[in-house]
C-alpha cells in the first residue's frame, strides 16, 4: 500500500503525464480527514493535487472521486 502522507509517488503520476517538471514545489495543505492534499507550485503554473483514501459510501460527505471530478468541471 502506497503512503499517502508522502507526495513522492503522486509527483511520479504527474511527472508521467508530463505535468509535473523536476523543480516543483509541493506545500502540504491543511484540512481533510480522509484525504491529503498539496498545493503544487511549477514553472507552468500552481496546481493542487488530491491523494484519495479508501472509497467508502459512508458518512455525509463520502469519499467518491468520480463524484467530486463531476462536480469540479460541471459548467
Amino acid at each position: 500500500m502506497k503512503d499517502i502522507a508522502s507526495p513522492a509517488w503522486q509527483a511520479q503520476v504527474l511527472a508521467a503525464a508530463g505535468l509535473e517538471p523536476d523543480g516543483a514545489r509541493w506545500q502540504p495543505l491543511p484540512g481533510g480527514r480522509v484525504n491529503r492534499v498539496w498545493r503544487v507550485e511549477t514553472a507552468a503554473g500552481t496546481v493542487a493535487v488530491k491523494a484519495y483514501g479508501p472509497v467508502t459510501a459512508r458518512g455525509l460527505f463520502p469519499t467518491d472521486p468520480q463524484a467530486e471530478w463531476a462536480a469540479l468541471t460541471a459548467g
